[in-house]
C-alpha cells in the first residue's frame, strides 16, 4: 500500500503542503492501534489494519521528509537529516522496552466493557492511540509556508478512495460483464441462424 499510494501523497503534498497531509495521515495512524484490539475477534481486521497503516505511513513519512527539507536551513540540511535519523532510531529502539515495561505494570489486569473484555495487550493498544494523538498537537502549531487547508486534503482523499474503489469494482466485474455480453449475444446469434435457415 505504501508503494501504491506514494505518488498520490506526493501530488497532495505538492498541492496542499506537507503539514495538512501529515495531520490527516497522523490522525488515521493514531486510530490504527484500536483496530489491533479487534484482530483477536475478527482475523480479517489484520488485513484492514495493514492496508490502512501502509497507505497512511507512506504519506506521513513523505510529508515528514519534505517538511524537514523545507524547514531546515540550506547549509544545515545534512545535520538536520542526521539528527532526524538518530532520533527515529533511538525512539524505535526504546519503544519495545517501554511497551514491555507498561505491559509489566498492567500485569494480568483486564477491563470489562459491555460487549468485550480487554486484556493487557489490548489496553496497551488503547494507550498507544492516546500516545499517537499527542504529536499532532505540536504539529498544528507549526507554520508551513504555502500550506493548504486540512479540509481540502480530506476531500481529496475521499474522492481518491471513491475513485479507487470504483476502479477496483469495475476491474472485479470485468469477467461478469464479459459473461453477461456473451449471454446476451448467444441468443441473438442463434436467432440469426434460425432466420437464415428459414430463408
Amino acid at each position: 500500500m505504501g508503494l501504491a499510494t506514494t505518488s498520490f501523497w506526493g501530488k497532495a503534498i505538492d498541492k496542499f503542503g506537507s503539514k495538512p497531509v501529515m495531520l490527516f495521515t497522523g490522525n488515521i495512524l493514531s486510530i490504527t492501534p484500536i483496530l489491533w484490539i479487534f484482530v483477536g475477534y475478527a482475523q480479517w481486521m489484520l488485513g484492514v489494519t495493514y492496508f490502512i497503516a501502509g497507505a497512511c505511513w507512506s504519506g506521513f513519512n513523505l510529508g515528514s521528509f519534505n517538511l524537514m527539507m523545507k524547514i531546515a536551513p540550506k547549509d544545515k540540511r545534512a545535520a538536520y537529516m542526521a539528527f532526524n535519523t538518530i532520533a527515529v532510531a533511538v525512539a524505535a529502539s526504546l519503544a519495545p522496552a517501554a511497551g514491555g515495561a507498561i505491559l509489566g505494570l498492567i500485569g494480568p489486569f483486564k477491563l470489562d466493557i459491555v460487549f468485550m473484555q480487554l486484556n493487557n495487550y489490548q489496553l496497551l493498544f488503547l494507550l498507544g492511540t492516546v500516545g499517537r494523538f499527542l504529536p499532532s498537537l505540536f504539529l498544528r502549531k507549526l507554520q508551513e509556508t504555502g500550506e493548504g487547508h486540512f479540509d481540502k486534503v480530506v476531500l481529496l482523499v475521499r474522492s481518491g478512495v471513491i475513485e479507487g474503489l470504483s476502479s477496483l469494482i469495475n476491474f472485479a466485474l470485468v469477467p461478469v460483464t464479459y459473461l453477461g455480453n456473451i449471454v446476451e449475444e448467444v441468443p441473438k446469434q442463434i436467432e440469426k441462424r434460425i432466420w437464415k435457415r428459414k430463408k
